[in-house]
């Protein structure tokens, strides 16, 4: 059978156990979180670009307007300011939220790196005293120390990255298209 992404994927998902595919549920949970925080801080900066280029922009907007008569700001560089917290606020948090995530991802696949070793052994500790009458235990610790390693590390890790960047880019680029259509029409067509 030719080994394809989607059947490697098949396989690293029929290797969980139940308790392991819930962590993995609730850890893409959080990877959309992540996405969605860093969509925020990334859109977070344009209302303050926006500002910075023109700050009479505090007049000219009556949603901005409203939000500096709110906060009680007079003076459009006095709003500029709070609107510069903000955005360093959005971004920290995001940041905060991705580092977080990341343990998170690296906790599940070490977790899940010891839990099929332990699986390995076990299985390999029920075996009838004759299999192991020509093998060296030395051998099978080492195999299954290194094989399983591998698996998560070769497999399990980057299908985590991979998800992780693949909802990223995506929600993204649809903030990008939300924001200005034509204009992501252009570079998508440039890029492609």
């Amino acid at each position: 059978m030719k080994s394809t992404p989607l059947n490697i994927y098949l396989t690293v998902v029929a290797m969980l156990l139940p308790a392991e595919r819930r962590d993995a549920m609730l850890m893409l949970i959080v990877i959309l979180i992540m996405a969605l925080l860093e969509v925020a801080g990334v859109a977070s900066i344009m209302p303050f670009m926006a500002l910075l280029a023109d700050p009479q922009l505090v007049e000219k907007n009556v949603y901005l307007r409203q939000v500096s008569e709110y906060l009680g700001v007079s003076s459009s560089r006095d709003f500029l300011f709070y609107v510069g917290l903000a955005t360093f606020c959005v971004l920290v948090a995001s940041l905060l939220f991705k580092a977080l995530a990341i343990f998170i991802q690296q906790r599940f696949s070490l977790l899940l790196e010891y839990q099929i070793s332990s699986r390995l052994v076990k299985g390999y500790l029920y075996q009838e005293y004759t299999w192991f009458l020509g093998r060296n235990s030395a051998d099978l610790g080492k195999t299954i120390l290194s094989e399983v390693g591998t698996v998560v590390g070769s497999g399990v890790l980057p299908l985590i990255t991979l998800v992780t960047n693949a909802v990223s880019a995506a929600l993204l680029i649809l903030m990008l298209f939300l924001v200005d259509s034509q204009t992501a029409s252009i570079v998508s067509g440039v890029c492609v």
